[in-house]
């Protein structure tokens, strides 16, 4: 999907997320084939050494209580194997689940089969499998906890104190216009924001570089900038998408002097960018607008986009008329 904006002024839209995944394919079957084998095994094994009940034995909530729990395991234990990379939270992710689900998968069967004396061993240890994955999963939330915290600090400039990835750009990384709003209205009505500045950069040969050398090389040089944005601004600042070229960046704590002092910096850094699209023998260099204001009354997010985007566009004018 290629997404462009108007020449003069920067409209926002409406990113359908893409679902991808970069991690490669084959640790993600070795978990699938792993987790079917132990599961296999168990179920196998209870059919062999248990005994069907008469139906008149079925007691249809227990059935249906324990059937939801092997369902919900079950799910948690796709979702860990298909979204996340290989190592060694994810092993013991997917180590401890199944663990779990042996468990919840022998109690389900307890709902249609029976033990024989010979074979009662089956009942008395069917809830080990359960404690140790437990153990297995601490383990591994131990190691998410640090994980996500260093995540965190490397996705600070990109979400600030809110994260929602229904409002993630799939193409840069960064969040969008929904959630641009959103955070300025924070801001606004925050009791502990003295004032705060907006920033809007705007890419003039977007179009033309998507026109000349293709979708794929217009979403590199987006991608590009939105690295750039966030090396140029400082922790507590936020970094967005607004529009096809345009992204807005919200300087908190910020007066207008300063925030026309990051907006040269980034100026700066953009135009020296020598970007080389596939298929180009010659490196392109940008032409970047941007436009500053500071929030100094009573107007929305909303209000205060469009007052950014208009000075954007006066700005234009005066250059074109120059």
């Amino acid at each position: 999907m290629t997404l462009t904006s108007n020449k003069h002024i920067c409209y926002p839209i409406i990113i359908e997320p893409r679902r991808t995944m970069n991690h490669t394919k084959y640790p993600r079957q070795t978990g699938i084939i792993f987790s079917l084998t132990i599961q296999i095994l168990t179920i196998t094994t209870a059919l062999i050494v248990g005994e069907f009940k008469s139906i008149s034995r079925y007691d249809a909530l227990d059935i249906l209580g324990e059937g939801a729990i092997v369902t919900v395991i079950s799910a948690w234990l796709i979702f860990s194997i298909t979204s996340r990379p290989a190592g060694s939270v994810s092993n013991q992710l997917m180590v401890g689940l199944n663990l779990i689900l042996i468990t919840a998968l022998l109690d389900f069967m307890d709902e249609f089969i029976f033990y024989t004396e010979g074979h009662a061993w089956l009942t008395t240890i069917e809830s080990l499998p359960a404690v140790f994955g437990l153990l297995c999963m601490t383990f591994a939330l131990k190691g998410l906890h640090f994980e996500q915290k260093t995540i965190s600090r490397q996705l600070f400039k990109q979400e600030r104190f809110y994260r929602n990835h229904l409002l993630t750009d799939y193409i840069t990384g960064l969040n969008s216009a929904p959630y641009i709003r959103e955070q300025i209205n924070n801001e606004i009505h925050s009791s502990t924001t003295q004032s705060f500045s907006l920033l809007m950069i705007d890419i003039s040969q977007f179009d033309d570089i998507n026109l000349n050398f293709g979708e794929h090389a217009g979403n590199q040089l987006l991608s590009n900038i939105a690295q750039i944005l966030m090396i140029n601004v400082r922790d507590g600042d936020l970094v967005c998408r607004y529009a096809g070229d345009c992204f807005i960046i919200l300087l908190a704590d910020t007066a207008l002097n300063e925030a026309n002092h990051i907006a040269q910096d980034i100026e700066r850094s953009i135009k020296h960018i020598a970007f080389r699209p596939q298929g180009s023998q010659l490196p392109l260099y940008l032409t970047v607008k941007s436009s500053v204001i500071t929030h100094t009354s009573e107007d929305n997010a909303q209000q205060l986009i469009d007052k950014l985007s208009l000075t954007l566009h006066n700005k234009k004018l005066v250059r074109q008329a120059s």
